[in-house]
């Protein structure tokens, strides 16, 4: 059987047909399930992805985006599980709004095969950061108009004011200086080059936003011990 099921897990193809062989089928508490394996029809892939198929019901009755249709005893099958799993995006919900809008899409763009395009989007990730952190510390200024700074300037004042580490500093400035040479040169962007930027976005989300957001919380925790313990 040969049909459109679901992003490769392997490559991040989106949606891309191939074929799907049956291994075995088994019923638990009767309800028949198959074991199969599919393979992606991406060229550069080709690699197979193990399944668990339950059956939900006769063709026509449901349909959705992880479902198989077209077997030969006519019944519907719905994905409980893959191996290996899907790729997800590595996004905290500790990050302010608009950070962690940006760092989904940036995330999406690499599971999606895109990296030129993903470590654009992480970039812009680190772009929308810095404007959030210099907000927040309005003193790192220096009394500069913050409308008018540049990403570059911006990694500047925030490791001069101890916002950043030496080290995260040196490494915004990979980000900054390698996405710039994605916008302004033709040449080919490899799925472990944007892996790379988005290893080191992520650090640095970590440090602005992950790490004192975890700090609070264990603040926060401790305190209400203190006070549940001074109640007692």
């Amino acid at each position: 059987m040969e049909q459109e099921i679901f992003d490769c897990p392997h490559c991040g193809t989106k949606k891309i047909c191939g074929p799907t062989s049956i291994l075995g089928c088994f019923k638990v508490d009767n309800v028949e399930y198959l074991s199969a394996a599919w393979m992606c029809r991406n060229p550069r892939c080709q690699l197979s992805t193990a399944l668990l198929l339950k059956q939900i019901g006769r063709k026509g009755i449901h349909v959705g985006e992880r479902t198989f249709s077209g077997f030969n005893d006519g019944y519907l099958y719905e994905v409980q599980d893959m191996w290996p799993k899907p790729p997800q995006p590595q996004v905290s919900d500790d990050l302010p709004k608009d950070v962690r809008q940006c760092m989904l899409e940036a995330e999406d763009a690499l599971i999606s095969a895109a990296p030129r395009l993903a470590r654009g989007a992480f970039r812009t990730v680190l772009d929308v950061a810095t404007k959030e952190i210099v907000h927040k510390n309005p003193h790192c200024l220096d009394g500069s108009d913050p409308t008018r700074l540049t990403l570059n300037s911006r990694i500047e004042k925030l490791a001069k004011h101890h916002l950043l580490t030496a080290s995260l500093k040196s490494w915004a400035h990979t980000v900054r200086g390698i996405t710039n040479e994605d916008v302004h040169g033709p040449g080919v962007v490899t799925k472990a080059e944007a892996e790379e930027i988005a290893e080191v976005t992520r650090m640095i989300l970590k440090y602005l936003f992950e790490l004192p957001a975890s700090v609070e919380k264990m603040r926060e925790a401790a305190q209400g011990r203190k006070e549940a313990a001074e109640g007692a």
